[in-house]
Formats: structure tokens, sequence, C-alpha cells
């Protein structure tokens, strides 16, 4: 999910972790690097779909029905820069079938889709989807294309006064592309975009980011009138004699105005919101520091960004590799007569395995073998876990207070979700899941692609899928 290029890192020159971070936030050929393709363009890049499968699963209260309702493939012949080439070759830019989704996000009756191209390119775009809960149907709106970045994740803030979702994103623009002049910033990026939602088209002309040290913005999260954004360089710890890495997190306001806080770190993959907190230390990051991952609780109400002090550091027995896709979600926990008793965290660490964290104590679940889990999420409604375990498929997993009886504990494996049999014609090549999540409730997107099961390139798309 998150795509980091290697790069040696320059000396960071901030002197404070609270110091303003002096940034540029004008770019004019915005108009230029950002495509927007609509109607007949963009047509016949989503299929419909009408297929249920059923999955029995140990010892499972009902067997869970689930339908597969539409598939959105990745966009075609999205442009792309490679830094590695000099601008005035002609190699510098050209065009991929490739691209993989990152990240969703649901709001209202639309759907935010981010993706970004794997490897040394940079290029991604963000699509939008309308669906109908009623007919369980959805259109292909508009996509946004960008030549030379790549987005890795998202969040969207409705503004009722304006009639605009307001996307902002995170991930990673060509350096020799934006020429940015901020110390320490090898391709990180916030940005925000606009998008009309009365007149379903995006303003690209209001666009507008801002660079940040780092060399991918890996995650963002909304809180309290602020966005707080975290950049690593995908390996995990410094490089080139860095201390920092070249990895932190960062405060900004909606308006992108500036950096107004900081906490330098080394390899920032993971901040979360946890909504069941209560409002005590509402946000949680996970960074990595080489073979370690360090969990913060932080409350924004309280304290700054530069007094962040780690409440657990964990070593897996195995070691994640470089550039690994992470996930987290936070789930409830119950007591035998079904009372809340607080939280915990799941985390997804790649090759590492997949973790549970409560109270500074990490404890590995075992899941159905020796996978990869590049993401997780949890439906408070059924009790459930879905994982994404590359081409392994999905793990549903029993959360606490899942009613399935004494043989069933907390966080066992209850099935592998099944794939569609009828595989859309865009998409042949396999079930390899590189993230699941919950939407609107009864709602999974499953997002597959990155390569198919022989180890070769294969484009990405969404499935978008009804639990029944």
């Amino acid at each position: 999910m998150k795509k980091i290029a290697f790069i040696l890192l320059a000396g960071l020159t901030i002197a404070s972790c609270s110091r303003d971070v002096d940034v540029q936030t004008t770019d004019d050929n915005n108009l230029e690097r950002i495509t927007i393709r609509t109607s007949g363009e963009i047509s016949g890049e989503l299929h419909a779909m009408n297929e249920d499968v059923t999955i029995n699963g140990k010892n499972m209260a009902t067997p869970i029905s689930y339908g597969y309702k539409a598939f959105a493939e990745g966009p075609a012949n999205l442009k792309w820069t490679d830094d590695r080439v000099d601008p005035s070759d002609p190699s510098w830019q050209g065009t991929s079938q490739l691209a993989q989704a990152t990240a969703i996000f649901a709001v209202d009756d639309f759907l935010f889709v981010t993706w970004h191209l794997e490897d040394e390119l940079y290029g991604g775009a963000v699509s939008v989807y309308e669906f109908d809960s009623n007919t369980d149907t959805y259109t292909y709106i508009q996509i946004a294309e960008f030549e030379d970045t790549d987005w890795h994740e998202l969040s969207v803030t409705k503004n009722s006064l304006t009639g605009f979702y307001e996307i902002f994103l995170a991930g990673q623009r060509c350096p020799n592309s934006s020429n940015y002049i901020l110390s320490d910033h090898k391709g990180a990026v916030v940005g925000k975009l606009l998008f009309n939602y009365i007149t379903d088209q995006f303003d690209v002309g209001t666009y507008k980011e801002l660079p940040l040290p780092g060399h991918g913005a890996n995650d963002i999260v909304a809180y309290s009138g602020d966005y707080f954004v975290v950049t690593g360089n995908g390996a995990g710890g410094g490089t080139g004699g860095n201390q920092f890495g070249g990895g932190g997190v960062y405060k900004t306001d909606y308006a992108l105005t500036n950096v107004s806080e900081a906490d330098f770190m080394e390899d920032v993959m993971i901040i979360d919101e946890n909504p069941y907190s209560l409002g005590i230390d509402p946000i949680t990051i996970i960074n990595r520091n080489e073979d370690d991952f360090e969990e913060y609780d932080f409350d924004p109400g309280f304290g700054s960004l530069g007094s962040l002090i780690a409440n657990s550091t964990y070593t897996p027995s195995t070691t994640t590799t470089n550039l690994d896709r992470f996930g987290s979600c936070h789930v409830e926990e119950f007591d035998a007569f079904g009372i809340p008793t607080g939280e915990s965290m799941m985390v997804a660490l790649g090759k590492s395995g997949l973790f549970k964290e409560n109270g500074g104590t990490w404890t590995e679940i075992n899941g159905r073998g020796s996978y990869a889990y590049f993401s997780v999420c949890y439906d408070p409604n059924t009790k459930l876990i879905y994982t994404a375990e590359g081409e392994a498929g999905v793990s549903i997993l029993a959360a606490s207070g899942y009613p399935g009886g004494a043989l069933v504990a907390d966080y066992d494996v209850l099935a592998a979700f099944i794939p569609p049999t009828t595989q859309p014609a865009a998409w042949s090549d396999g079930f390899n899941v590189k993230d699941v999540a919950t939407f609107a409730n009864n709602y999974l997107s499953i997002a597959v692609g990155g390569t198919d099961g022989f180890g070769s390139p294969s484009k990405g798309g969404v499935y978008f899928v009804k639990k029944n």
C-alpha cells in the first residue's frame, strides 16, 4: 500500500519539533500534471457483478453470505514520471497499465479510492464511485490522475457550506518534478483536492499541497480541526547518516497553511484514530525503528507532538522487509456477559505477522499459516475481523464478543474468504489481496493486484462486496 523510493537522506535542519516548517505551497503546473477523465472515457473500467458466495466457518453462529456487486479496475494508461531519469530524456515519462489501489474512503453514498504505481515510477490517481444501497449498483463518476505523484492514503471531509468534499491525500511526489525546497524533503507530500458533490466534478484549479520531510507520506488522520500526517523511508530506521531517518509526524490545518508541529522519528507507517478511546489518547502511531515497532498514544488536546513517548516497543520474531504494506484497526473487547471492557489495536506488519496490542503488551495472532498481513479491519456489527494476506486471500477472524460459543476463542480463524468464480474480463490473474476495508455497515472493499500467482506484475482493482 505504501511505496517508498530509496534515496540517500540529506541532513535534517529543522531545529525544533514545534517550529513551523517553512514550505512552498503553490504550484503553477497543477492543471498540466492532473488529468480528469469522466463519462465515456472511464465507462469500461467499472464492471457490474452478481455473484453470491456462502462461507461456512468454524462454529459460525450462522453461515455468512456475501455478494460481489462490482469490480473497479485500475486506471488505464496512467502516466508516470521516473525520478531516476533526467527530465530532458524522453524516457522521463510514460504510461502504465499496472496501477494498484491503496486506500478507500466512504462518505455519504460516495467512495473515494486512491491508486499508485509500484517500484520506482511516480504516478497515481483518485477515483470517485457512487453507490446505491437500494439497488446495490455502482456508478463511476470521475478520476483525477497525477502524472508525477503516488497516493497512499486519504481522508475526506464534507463541507456543507461550500458543497465540496475536501479530499486530503498522503503520498509521494517525484522530487525532480516538484523542485520543492525543504530540508530533508525526498518526495513526501500532503495534498488537498476538492470534489463538488452538487455537480459531481473535481475542482483541479483549487488543488493545493505541502511538501514534508521524508520519502513518502504513509498515512493521514483528521482530528479536531487539524490533520496529522506520518512519513517514512520504507526501510525502518535511519539511512545515510541521518539520525531521524527522514520520517516523522506532522500537524497541519485544513487549509494546508503550514506544518505547525512535528515529531521526528525513523519510519512512521501508521496513524490511526481510536473510536473507542472515550477521548483519552485518541490517536495511535506506529513507528518502525529498524526491526522494532514503537507504539505511541497521543491526545492533541494535551501536549505537543514533540513530547511523544513510546507506550510500548516490540520486536517480532520474523523481520519485515523493505516497502512492506502495513495496516491497523481498533477492536472492542467484551467479557463473557457481552459487557464492553475496553479495546485493543490490531496491527498488520507485513511479513512480520498480525498482532494485538493492548496496554503495552503485544500478542501475535496465529492465522491460517505463515502469510504476510498487509491490512486488517473490524466489523463491529458482526464482531468479525478481516485480514488482507496477499496471495493467501482474506481471512475472517472472530473478534471479542463473537457469538461462536465455547469452541470459538477470541481471534480464532473462522474461515477464508471465497474469491469470485466469475472473474471480470479485466481481472483474470488471481486473488492477490492487498487491502480490505468495511464501509456503510454491510459493505466490504477488497483491493487486489500487484502480482499474479506466478509473481508477474498484474493490474490492480477493487471488488465491492455486500454482506447479505
